[in-house]
């Protein structure tokens, strides 16, 4: 081995030595590691999903319709493909019928996808015995 080739790797093995006393001295001294510890950033909450957010607007407003008539003209038809509830449309009372169109309506104009396909129908709804029917 050459000498200088002796030199350098006795200034490595104290470099190494030195770098490596270092770290334990600093942990003795101060009780914890020789860095700074920094908090993460802030979660940021995902955005609402405003299809689900309809969907539940929809399908609360249909479980909670009445669904009673006096008349054949207390009723009328509502749209279908908004969530599992409304199925493929149905029959429940005018008033309920006029606030589940405005939802579908804000549904289908944020670009939410009709959540089920159905065959066209005939909406004829009928008044039979006090409550809404088809």
């Amino acid at each position: 081995m050459k000498p200088a080739d002796s030199r350098f790797l006795v200034a490595l093995a104290l470099l190494a030595l030195a770098g490596c006393s270092r770290p334990a001295d600093d942990v003795r001294k101060t009780g914890g590691p020789p860095f700074e510890t920094i908090a993460a950033p802030p979660t940021v909450p995902a955005p609402a999903d405003p299809c689900a957010a309809f969907i539940g607007e929809f399908t609360k407003t249909l479980e909670s319709a009445p669904g009673t008539c006096a008349a054949n003209s207390g009723c009328a038809c509502y749209p279908g493909g908004v969530g599992e509830a409304s199925g493929c449309g149905g029959v429940t009372d005018a008033a309920t019928v006029k606030t589940l169109d405005e939802i579908a309506g804000k549904y289908l104009a944020a670009g939410c996808n009709r959540t089920v396909d159905c065959a066209p129908w005939m909406c004829d709804p009928k008044c039979v015995g006090g409550r809404c029917s088809r």
